[in-house]
């Protein structure tokens, strides 16, 4: 990048920074070509539940090692996908890089990616030519609307189209609901389709390799963003499906649960807040306690669904009651006292502090050799019995190159080091080049201008 560019401490990168594998996945190899987000969360669920993944880069990098926030070079949301894994970086248009792929695909368990369709087809790694050589293997792909090619599941459409987060969020309704009726539709500032994906893909591996263990063969998966942001409309689609005269159409409702109420965002005398509602058991103790049980009884109140007809003025009754409490009072009476579901909206800076995460160990230390040492979020799933846990630090472009050739290939140093000098493998450890630059490209230029 520039001379003053702070160099790689090789004290971290001398010790273990993957950690021997821990939970139930532990035995298992995934074989990790994944970018910016979908698959490279996927990745990291399986390496927390002790997987072994070998994330491939190509020779201009993932392109989230450049997204912010950025600390001496190293990219928080690069780390944050992909901690946990061992990184080889390659010039994926070189035949002999392609071998490699190959050989490590041969001896792998699953094999994860999120090219646009047709790329890995382009390179000889699609399905149908890993299958030839690995008939076993877990092949599971993102898209943005699905694949199309020979072996592909559920082809449509839109399936060669490109697609990220916010056209997943725009094209399956969620955009439109999110928001207020007179302004414009809001997407939601993290990218579910990818990190929701990502959840579903994981389910899907998992109930391949069962099905592996019985028949003995592998399969492909084929998860599109839109797909999964579609079966997260829960019930919008009958809303619109049983196109009943009680079931409210669907539209932006501002702060409020279209199909519940009271739910949602309240309007206390110091803050914001959050009451969750969402049977008439739970509205009956509201009202309780609230000094008003009669609204229970009431037939306009009585049910959900007479709440609904008469949400403006149910609402507006709660509301009035937070207006003369604050925040700490409101959720202090409803949850604390009277078994109602409330709770204070909290900041970043507020729930990265909170003891109750720490508790839970959803908020980790890991250390980079560049970043130094700070947190990110845990393992969710907690096993009693084969507990995963965050396998380590998150690789830099190309860190494990000689490591995995030889651990996993049996490559001598000698081979390893005609493989560098051929520009088949890079690295670059000292950020010597910028984000996304083609390392490969970059050095076969200065050695074109040496000798010229």
């Amino acid at each position: 990048m520039s001379e003053t560019t702070q160099k790689t401490d090789r004290e971290i990168l001398k010790k273990k920074r993957i950690f021997p594998p821990q939970g139930p996945l532990a035995g298992f190899r995934v074989l990790d070509f994944s970018q910016v987000l979908a698959s490279p969360y996927l990745g990291t669920m399986l390496s927390d539940m002790g997987a072994e993944v070998i994330k491939v880069e190509a020779s201009y990098g993932d392109s989230s090692r450049g997204y912010g926030p950025l600390k001496e070079g190293e990219a928080g949301y690069y780390i944050t996908q992909n901690r946990g894994k061992y990184g080889l970086c390659m010039d994926l248009t070189h035949p002999r890089a392609i071998g490699i792929c190959k050989e490590l695909a041969k001896i792998s368990d699953i094999l994860i990616e999120n090219w646009r369709p047709g790329i890995m087809n382009k390179r000889g790694l699609g399905y149908d030519a890993i299958r030839e050589i690995n008939p076993a293997i877990v092949y599971a792909s993102v898209s943005g609307f699905g694949n199309f090619d020979r072996y592909a599941p559920a082809p449509g459409p839109y399936s060669p189209r490109l697609a990220y987060d916010v056209i997943a969020q725009a094209e399956s309704g969620h955009q439109w609901m999110n928001g207020f009726p007179d302004r414009a539709p809001n997407g939601l500032d993290v990218s579910w389709s990818d990190l929701n994906t990502g959840t579903h893909e994981a389910v899907a591996i998992v109930a391949a390799l069962i099905q592996r263990v019985k028949t003995g063969r592998g399969q492909w998966i084929d998860i599109a963003l839109t797909d999964t942001m579609i079966a997260c409309n829960e019930n919008l689609i009958c809303m619109v499906s049983m196109a009943a005269d009680d079931v409210p159409a669907p539209c932006r409702n501002g702060l409020r649960r279209l199909s519940l109420s009271p739910y949602g965002v309240f309007k206390a005398k110091d803050d914001y807040f959050v009451i969750g509602v969402d049977n008439d058991k739970r509205f009956t103790r509201l009202c309780e306690a609230m000094g008003r049980p009669e609204l229970a009884r009431d037939p306009k109140f009585d049910k959900n669904h007479h709440r609904l007809e008469n949400r403006s003025e149910i609402e507006g009754i709660v509301e009035k009651w937070c207006s003369e409490r604050t925040v700490e009072q409101c959720v202090t009476i409803l949850r604390d006292e009277c078994g109602v579901p409330a709770g204070p909206i909290l900041t970043n800076t507020a729930y990265v502090k909170h003891p109750h995460y720490h508790a839970r160990k959803m908020l980790v230390p890991i250390e980079q050799p560049r970043a130094g040492t700070f947190e990110m979020n845990g393992v969710v799933s907690k096993l009693s019995r084969t507990p995963g846990k965050v396998q380590g630090a998150a690789p830099l472009m190309g860190e494990h190159n000689r490591h995995i050739l030889k651990k996993y290939l049996g490559y001598s140093d000698k081979t390893i080091d005609e493989l560098y000098d051929e520009l088949v493998i890079v690295d670059n450890l000292d950020m010597e080049y910028a984000y996304n630059v083609d390392v490969a490209r970059a050095k076969a230029k200065e050695r074109s201008s040496t000798f010229s």
